[in-house]
């Protein structure tokens, strides 16, 4: 935070004076971690994206949407996932020194060396190229209170790294370095460390209003751009932990791995990198994390999943389908069962090497509209995680992905096995026209039109079946031909290897209904869900 005082220079200089030498007391339980020369300083923002949000493959919809689906409001606590040791209740735990908000209030001068007692709140790890962290480069800390307040958050900065496990969110340090100002980043490049043990991590300040703390982005050309607008509260909470309430996605990817909600707040990825879904619409409840400087932008820079808090709507597939459930809603299917898997397969051997989604049904005797969808798996599973017959819970967001209605958990831990349970038996469609899609010629290729068929919609997902079909062309492309009625058999779950010569007779076919590319077509599972008319 940059600061300007010529009117207050003397009571500056008396200050500065006065503090020459201060040490703040308390025990030191833990070691003292010499950080060395305080010369070098640090940017505490990490650049780049290094994380890869899409899916590439030709599925139904398998692409990458990610997921935002942890429970409740876990914001209220520290970061949950890397906490501190036990509360000792031999450290004064009560309200320490006001050091980080005089800093932060300009009413220290900049190379001024500062002694601190403080707590730790975040933690600015390095990464190698696999995303494991290998040491810390720094440290968000705050002043000893029960709320977090304007300007009681700082940067450490820590000259050479430290090891990884040195410090966890809820020590107690005893801090001393000069403080300094990195491109308008107020930070303390520390000499010294002490740890005193651990405390409960002040509540975070609750922001009513997103935009007072956020700086907005624009387009310029293909790239986003932080504005100089900057809200009128930011600087204030430089530094600080915060939260923020009741948001929603409003732009998937501002670049380097953020993304914006509500009151053009853009989350940073600098402490952890969000896995679920950022589509636009995606609601949050509560969205915690430290308020960062970095690239000339005030961002949130959340600490783990924990700090994401969403409101699970227990609900049903077929309410989702229906639209009953709105898009960007965090849902739980109690009870569902795996009916399809879609896997990934190696290019040159077709052989499956991991699961990237799952085709879910109600636990019904015979399926009906609407009792189907897709469950997409972001980073994919081991090949053997899930087998059709498979009796799943699931939470994840709902949302449309290239107008197919999907769930998408964060983690895999949002999919829990039960057990096992019976598929429902197929849907029987009595006219194949009612569910395809047909194509056009267009040159040399085969296109969807735009001629759904009445009942596609509602199956969508869904297991159904045909019965009596011929084929009537053999090569709609990639892999695809197509049956009585202009329905499209799919090769994304199960490539047909038999007879497609036109005028092959099939006594029935079963499979899943996708939408994939624009059209409706019906996806065999393997074999046996071909049945193919005997004398063909």
């Amino acid at each position: 935070m940059k600061k300007f005082s010529v009117i207050f220079f003397v009571l500056v200089l008396a200050l500065f004076c006065a503090s020459c030498g201060k040490t703040t007391g308390g025990s030191s339980d833990g070691g003292e971690t010499d950080t060395g020369d305080t010369v070098d300083t640090g940017d505490t923002a990490n650049t780049g994206d290094t994380s890869d949000t899409s899916d590439t493959s030709d599925t139904s919809d398998t692409s990458d949407t990610g997921d935002t689906s942890d429970t409740g409001d876990t914001s209220d606590t520290g970061d949950t996932s890397d906490t501190g040791d036990t509360v000792d209740p031999n450290v004064n735990c009560e309200n320490g020194d006001d050091t980080i908000s005089k800093i932060q209030k300009g009413e220290v001068t900049e190379e001024t060396e500062v002694t601190t007692e403080c707590i730790v709140t975040g933690i600015y790890y390095t990464e190698d190229e696999d995303h494991k962290k290998t040491a810390i480069k720094g440290l968000y800390v705050s002043e000893i209170i029960k709320q977090a307040e304007p300007y009681t958050g700082i940067y450490v900065f820590i000259k050479d790294t430290a090891d990884v496990d040195d410090y966890k969110v809820g020590n107690k340090l005893e801090v001393r370095g000069i403080y300094k100002e990195h491109y308008e980043n107020s930070q303390i490049e520390a000499s010294v460390i002490k740890k005193l043990g651990s405390c409960p991590l002040p509540k975070p300040a609750e922001i009513a209003d997103p935009a007072t703390i956020a700086t907005p982005y624009e387009l310029a050309g293909e790239e986003y751009s932080p504005t100089a607008n900057h809200g009128a509260d930011a600087e204030k909470y430089e530094g600080v932990l915060v939260k923020v309430k009741n948001v929603e996605i409003t732009n998937s990817d501002l670049g380097y791995g953020a993304f914006e909600v509500t009151g053009k707040l853009a989350i940073n990825k600098d402490l952890f990198y969000y896995p679920g879904s950022r589509s636009e619409g995606v609601k949050i409840e509560s969205l915690t994390g430290i308020l960062t400087y970095s690239f000339d932008a005030f961002q949130l820079d959340p600490r783990s999943i924990d700090d994401f808090g969403f409101k699970i709507v227990e609900t049903t597939i077929s309410a989702i389908q229906k639209e009953e459930i709105e898009r960007g809603t965090t849902v739980k299917i109690n009870e569902s069962v795996v009916t399809a898997i879609a896997y990934k397969q190696d290019s040159s051997t077709h052989e499956n090497t991991a699961i990237k989604g799952l085709y879910i049904s109600e636990i019904i005797p015979q399926a009906e509209p609407y009792t189907g969808i897709y469950v997409f798996i972001k980073g994919t599973a081991d090949v053997d995680a899930y087998a059709v017959g498979d009796k799943l819970e699931i939470v994840g967001i709902a949302e449309e992905y290239y107008d197919t209605t999907q769930i998408s958990p964060t983690v895999t831990d949002d999919i829990k096995k039960l057990g096992t349970a019976d598929l429902p038996a197929p849907a029987e469609i009595d006219g194949p026209s009612k569910i395809s899609t047909p194509y056009a010629q267009n040159g040399e290729e085969w296109e969807p039109t735009t001629n759904h068929g009445a009942d596609a919609e509602k199956y969508e997902s869904v297991l159904v079946k045909v019965n009596d079909v011929t084929v009537t062309n053999n090569n709609l492309g990639h892999g695809t031909f197509e049956v009585t009625g202009n329905l499209a058999i799919s090769k994304d779950l199960y490539y047909y290897p038999g007879d497609r010569s036109i005028g092959v007779e099939f006594d029935s076919i079963s499979g899943i209904l996708i939408y994939s590319y624009s059209a409706f077509q019906l996806a065999p599972r393997s074999g046996s869900d071909i049945a193919a008319t005997a004398g063909n």
